[in-house]
């Protein structure tokens, strides 16, 4: 048995370094941010549920030149606002930038959730903004993810997570960060789109003007802790040319992939808008490669809507196994907003009747589509002499350890697969074979399918070797 660890980082470098196409020999943007001396003391001292302090972001991303506020409830009136860039930083996995002592804090009112929508949304003063600078330094607040680090002078501090964009960069690799998966399961205020985790029944919407729930001490930082902070790390300590986004960045500028040769999700990309799905689509169509290094990827539809105060997509529509009788956009006699509704992509056509390009089963570009949950095992490679496992040392029946689940992928026989695809990776699991998968279009854009969230947890890390 080869270890995933010892072998797959392998097959994410062979992943990466094809979709790269032409090496550069000047370092880029990744490599000189992380020269600089990381920081340990980012990690929270003492994550609870329920802390003495929290708070929110105005948005998701903010690009170079722009200004973000954050909204802050606390306990107590004295605390300071740390901001840590999250990397590679020589193994400490992120870099202060920036920190402030402010004396503000009051304690705001959690909201009552609507009652038809269940939508909760806050809306605390601003407590501090912050302008990032756009110099001509690209390491200047370097596109990234990025943690503002709550500390109150008493009490369990917390995390507002942010991305800071650079739209006029043309790094080979653009990598989306998933917002909208870990709001979907955002149970701050008792209210998330699930019922596990939800008072009285899930939320048909959900704002993103509140924070992440605390649950399992990640801190205010939604899912990124538990499926994408080891896959950023790894790809920045190999030194990538890649710059970040929030998948609403997507949803908001269809040319967001315009100059970039590929597109990178992992871990846990399950909530897509029609917007988003079209803007990664038209990218392959001019021959943008797609990385899918994850599992459940585009899996329910949503629609975004403003806040109350009116400013736009800050508010999540999802009506999800309840949108035939409950999605207006179901029950209106309007067909031409049909494909809107927010169900799960591959349910617009036999359930709504859509029939659109893009509001297509899930497998239609990724290659694969979700089938099951809970599962840990193995992958197996079906198919070695794939150019993804090229220069790894695997064979057939080579078992890359412990990365297959929590949630697995598979071919499925629907009539959407693209004419190209290649299994690679064909693994047990409970609901008849997990598969890893390949293709490559008409005007040459690769696509990778890892068909697993594990890939990225536990094979793509830092911690892999090339």
């Amino acid at each position: 048995m080869i270890s995933g660890r010892t072998r797959n980082g392998l097959c994410a470098a062979a992943v990466l370094w094809v979709f790269s196409v032409t090496l550069a020999f000047a370092q880029n943007v990744v490599q000189r941010e992380n020269a600089k001396p990381g920081t340990p003391g980012w990690q929270l001292a003492s994550p609870a549920d329920w802390p003495a302090i929290e708070g929110y972001a105005s948005a998701t991303s903010v690009n170079r030149g722009e200004t973000i506020s954050f909204h802050v409830s606390s306990y107590t009136r004295d605390y300071q606002i740390t901001i840590y860039r999250v990397g590679w930083y020589g193994g400490a996995g992120a870099r202060q930038v920036s920190t402030v002592s402010l004396s503000n804090g009051v304690k705001r009112a959690v909201p009552s959730p609507d009652p038809v929508t269940g939508l909760i949304e806050c809306d605390w003063p601003v407590s501090h903004q912050i302008t990032i600078p756009n110099s001509t330094d690209k390491t200047d607040w370097a596109s990234g993810i990025y943690l503002a680090k709550l500390t109150p002078s008493g009490g369990d501090d917390s995390m507002i997570i942010f991305v800071v964009r650079d739209d006029s960069s043309q790094a080979t690799y653009l990598y989306q960060s998933t917002a909208t998966t870990s709001q979907a399961y955002n149970y701050w205020g008792g209210k998330s789109l699930y019922a596990f985790n939800s008072y009285n029944g899930p939320a048909r919407k959900v704002s993103f003007n509140r924070p992440y729930g605390h649950v399992n001490g990640m801190g205010g930082a939604g899912n990124f802790f538990e499926w994408e902070v080891n896959f950023v790390r790894f790809v920045e300590r190999e030194g990538y040319d890649v710059t970040y986004a929030s998948n609403i960045d997507l949803h908001v500028n269809p040319n967001l992939l315009i100059g970039h040769k590929a597109f990178l999700t992992a871990g846990h990309d399950e909530y897509w808008s029609y917007q988003m799905r079209a803007a990664v689509q038209a990218a392959q169509a001019r021959g943008v490669h797609l990385g899918f290094f994850a599992a459940n990827e585009a899996y329910w539809q949503v629609r975004f809507e403003p806040s109350s105060t009116g400013h736009a997509n800050r508010t999540m529509v999802a009506y999800k196994e309840a949108a035939q009788t409950s999605d207006p956009y179901a029950t209106d006699l309007d067909k031409t907003n049909d494909k809107y509704i927010t169900g799960r992509f591959r349910d617009l056509l036999p359930i709504f009747g859509v029939v659109d390009p893009i509001a297509q089963p899930e497998n239609a570009f990724v290659g694969v589509q979700y089938h099951g949950d809970p599962f840990w095992g193995d992958m197996i490679v079906s198919d070695a002499s794939s150019w993804v496992f090229s220069g790894t040392g695997v064979v057939n029946g080579t078992r890359l350890s412990g990365l297959l689940g929590y949630e697995t992928d598979a071919i499925v026989n629907n009539g959407f697969s693209p004419a190209t695809l290649q299994k690679i990776a064909d693994s047990p699991d409970d609901w008849g074979g997990s598969h890893m998968a390949t293709y490559t279009t008409a005007t040459g854009s690769v696509v990778v399918a890892t068909g697993s969230r594990g890939s990225s947890v536990g094979e793509f890390t830092a911690r892999a070797t090339r």
